[in-house]
């Protein structure tokens, strides 16, 4: 996809990969929608680079039914939807407020799935689009005290595996962005938790990546129209090695690659 002139909404935009994004992409000649629930934050980029600023929760599910066709009424078409929102609380799964597993599926998954949904049609009736759901390995490797975020990870990882296979005859592609450890808040989290922490340091030896780093490599797998984008590349064989049983049973019971 030749990004100059194309409309991208990016959830989660006031901050981290999601600011980053932004601004690579309006760099690239995009218009660019940011959606998040932090209004200061959005005003301030907004101010900065031109972009448009829809504030959202989207962890309470509120405006969620009508989003897209919002934004498209006073933006226009969008060509990029980047599910990037996430929250991601790290502590026991006990020890987690009672709502925390509800605002991580809302957040991390069903936003994604929703607004996907919206978004699809008229993709597919312009015969142009990319879908990008931001995952993570956390949600491809069982580990502690990242319960709700992991599950709604793995979550959003299947469901863009399943668009892979469902849209694999369409111009639209969707494109799966797996990422190790970068420098943003939810790392944060991760390397004060007592537990976590020594994840991050094995995970850590691959080195974190900046959020630009990201957005520029992301930038480039768009106009590239690829299905899997997994940073830092290193990790590349732990994915390689999670889902080699899973697309050998999808060949031998469905035929499907």
């Amino acid at each position: 996809m030749k990004l100059p002139g194309m409309h991208a909404v990016v959830t989660g935009a006031s901050r981290g990969i999601g600011e980053a994004v932004t601004r690579e992409l309006i760099a690239r000649g995009c218009r660019v929608t940011m959606v998040a629930r932090t209004v200061t934050a959005l005003d301030t980029i907004a101010a900065e680079t031109g972009a448009a600023a829809v504030p959202m929760d989207l962890a309470s599910g509120g405006g969620m039914d009508t989003a897209i066709a919002g934004i498209e009424t006073q933006h226009g078409p969008i060509d990029i939807l980047i599910n990037n929102a996430a929250l991601g609380d790290v502590a026991p799964f006990l020890e987690l407020p009672v709502d925390a597993s509800r605002r991580h599926i809302n957040a991390n998954l069903i936003a994604p799935m929703e607004m996907t949904r919206q978004v699809l049609p008229g993709m597919v009736e312009r015969r142009r689009g990319t879908i990008v759901n931001v995952c993570s390995l956390a949600g491809e490797i069982a580990t502690r005290n990242a319960a709700p975020y992991a599950t709604s990870k793995a979550g959003l990882s299947m469901f863009t595996s399943y668009l892979h296979r469902e849209l694999r005859k369409s111009p639209v592609t969707p494109l799966l962005l797996l990422l190790g450890e970068v420098d943003t808040a939810i790392l944060e989290q991760v390397r004060a938790d007592p537990v976590m922490s020594i994840v991050a340091k094995r995970v850590g030896k691959l080195r974190a990546l900046t959020p630009q780093q990201v957005a520029t490599k992301l930038a480039d797998a768009i106009e590239k129209d690829k299905r899997i984008l997994v940073l830092p590349p290193a990790a590349r064989p732990i994915l390689g090695v999670r889902h080699v049983p899973s697309r050998l049973m999808d060949l031998a019971m469905i035929g499907v690659r």
